[in-house]
């Protein structure tokens, strides 16, 4: 990480983290009803998402709960994104403030865009979870792959919607992550190809 772009953010951050620190009690503050409701949150919303799935409206969803931790008063957001960089260097790492909600930070086996020097831009369509080494992808299961399969075919249709008319993707393969594993199909879009002429790398951002 360049030290110069990263002191380039870092007051923007830290202000908008001084604003969210002093809406949000700490750790020892929070009350045990407030774990409890928040438990109670994420169940209904678990059910709410499986009568979802049941009438038809989405074919997958994904839920995720907050545990909350006090920060330490020297806390700096930088210098995390900065550490995170060097734990986990092959990772896709992120960090954006959204207004009333705070400073969120990611790292995910997932690259967004990866663009070469010949204007080709690669993607990866990851999904699926195995803690045991899988020997070939028959050793997954329906659930597994029907999952991998709704990512892979949401990009490919993502693609043909912004006018890509030509993009290869290779076989599906298994990736370890730490001591998970994932099925990955991997995109390739080659922003030369006249067919695919027109099409920017900002269009495959943004759509």
């Amino acid at each position: 990480v360049n030290p110069g772009k990263i002191l380039e953010f870092e007051k923007a951050l830290e202000a908008c983290l001084q604003e969210q620190d002093a809406a949000t009690p700490a750790l020892n503050e929070v009350a045990e009803s407030d774990f409890d409701r928040g438990r109670d949150r994420f169940v209904r919303s678990v059910q709410q998402g499986i009568e979802a799935i049941e009438r038809g409206r989405f074919r997958k969803v994904v839920m995720a709960r907050t545990l909350e931790r006090a920060l330490p008063g020297a806390f700096s957001v930088s210098r995390l994104f900065d550490s995170l960089s060097c734990l986990y260097p092959k990772t896709f790492l992120s960090v954006f403030s959204l207004p009333g909600l705070g400073i969120w930070i990611g790292a995910s086996p997932e690259m967004l865009l990866v663009r070469d020097d010949r204007q080709v831009v690669n993607t990866v369509a990851m999904a699926g979870t195995m803690t045991s080494t899988p020997g070939s992808i028959g050793d997954w299961s329906f659930k597994d792959v029907n999952e991998h399969h709704l990512v892979s075919h949401y990009i490919g249709e993502l693609f043909r919607d912004i006018g890509i008319r030509r993009f290869e993707k290779s076989e599906k393969s298994s990736m370890s992550v730490g001591h998970l594993f994932h099925i990955q199909e991997e995109f390739k879009v080659d922003l030369g190809d006249r067919e695919n002429q027109g099409i920017s790398l900002d269009s495959l951002v943004y759509g």
